[in-house]
């Protein structure tokens, strides 16, 4: 059960106010930069007519494809295929590949971010003005600084030493001054200021933040949901912060994280909703007794890279079967196990 932030701020803008209705369209992709949803963009807005249009982009701009090309650089490779002028054949020519080395050795600036920063502004100032012209008003996400421990990069060496020894900083800098230049020039634009709301909860990073310090895990979605509803509706605010301030909203998610094996999550939540006035024996302890199964459970998952054999990976699963007889997701785990490897 993954539920990203769009989901909980759409869940949240509903529950805090029944009478109203509040439609939440997540047409995020991953791995996407400004580049591609500067494209993408005006069509959505002419096709679903929204009254908001909220952006987040800033983090995929500023890193690098292992090949060193941007984004503009492989679109424009890309349609050149399709061109008359341009044979089929021409990509597995010795001579362009050596042309192309040439090209690279000759570029200082290379390897090339996905987008440069001039780039990057640019494709935001045209998305405003694709909302612009229909109407629409649009709200850009300020990022939050990269946290905690980072796994490197691609070209993190070449890349540091184009822009500065604290690139992440740089990066951080670039994604939230341009966005704020843009909006300065647009009265359809404003910014929603979520490094600033991350920086605060920095006592729950470590629940709230992946390995990577740039993904979010479960409770940091749910976090950022309940910033980003005040933002996309301000008349919601004291709606939505009564709403958070309620025993039952917490009990509510603490089951929730529970039934998708999120423990820590639902820890963190059953201990919200004690702080609110809620008796939460019970839960504690069906929490206390989940988390052996869902420790095992995950060990002896398929896709899990533990270095587990798959007959160990099967041993978890049959001890989860034992602790849950009538669990048929672990049933149905333990048959893919065995089909997959000959078990």
């Amino acid at each position: 059960g993954y539920h990203p932030w769009p989901e909980h701020a759409g869940r949240i803008l509903n529950a805090s106010d029944p009478a109203r209705r509040y439609e939440v369209l997540n047409a995020a992709c991953s791995g996407y930069s400004s580049f591609q949803n500067r494209l993408r963009l005006p069509g959505l807005v002419r096709l679903y007519e929204p009254d908001l249009v909220v952006v987040y982009d800033g983090w995929n701009d500023f890193s690098a494809w292992a090949d060193g090309y941007s984004d503009s650089h492989k679109d424009r490779f890309v349609r050149s295929l399709g061109h008359p002028a341009v044979p089929k054949c021409i990509t597995s020519l010795r001579l362009s590949r050596l042309s192309a080395a040439l090209a690279q050795r000759l570029d200082f600036g290379w390897p090339h971010l996905r987008v440069m920063p001039e780039e990057y502004e640019a494709n935001l100032e045209a998305m405003v003005g694709a909302c612009e012209s229909n109407g629409v008003p649009i709200l850009l996400v300020l990022r939050p600084y990269c946290n905690g421990p980072r796994e490197p990069g691609e070209h993190e060496e070449e890349l540091a030493a184009l822009y500065g020894p604290d690139f992440y900083g740089w990066k951080w800098t670039q994604a939230v001054d341009r966005a704020a230049s843009v909006v300065s020039r647009h009265p359809f634009a404003r910014t929603a200021c979520l490094w600033r709301f991350m920086d605060e909860l920095t006592n729950e990073a470590a629940i709230l933040w992946a390995g990577d310090g740039m993904h979010l895990k479960p409770l940091g979605d749910q976090r950022v949901g309940e910033f980003m509803a005040v933002q996309m509706v301000p008349s919601a605010a004291t709606a939505v912060w009564n709403l958070l301030r309620t025993p039952e909203y917490w009990l509510g998610l603490a089951e929730e994280y529970l039934s998708e094996g999120n423990v820590e999550e639902a820890r963190f939540c059953s201990r919200n909703a004690v702080e609110r006035g809620a008796d939460t024996t019970d839960l504690d302890r069906r929490i206390a007794e989940s988390g052996p199964f869902w420790d095992l459970f995950r060990e002896g998952q398929r896709w899990t890279r533990n270095g587990f054999t798959p007959q160990q990976k099967l041993d978890c699963l049959l001890r989860c079967a034992e602790m849950r007889p009538d669990d048929v997701g672990v049933q149905e785990q333990i048959a893919l196990l065995r089909r997959d490897a000959g078990l």
